[in-house]
């Protein structure tokens, strides 16, 4: 049976069932591909948004502490203009 297309009509009677049946089953397989579509699109935008914050840490990182106890600005900060 499989591979081959078939009216609606057709596929009620090979699968024993209704043409409402079968319609319902083929337009629930097509909500389901809907769902994985959205799915995948959110695990992309995710993805992005994920590595955007990454390429970030370096410049949110806490200041580095030095020997004596006070804190050192990170590499690069811009600290007060005197």
């Amino acid at each position: 049976m499989s591979g081959r297309w078939v009216d609606l009509r057709e596929a009620a009677e090979l699968l024993g069932t209704s043409t409402e049946a079968v319609g319902k089953r083929a337009v629930g397989e097509s909500l389901r591909a809907e769902e994985i579509q959205r799915r995948d699109l959110i695990i992309r935008q995710l993805t992005q948004a994920n590595a955007a914050l990454a390429a970030r840490v370096p410049e949110l990182e806490a200041p580095q502490t030095s020997e004596d106890g006070t804190q050192e600005p990170a590499e690069g900060a811009i600290g007060p203009q005197n």
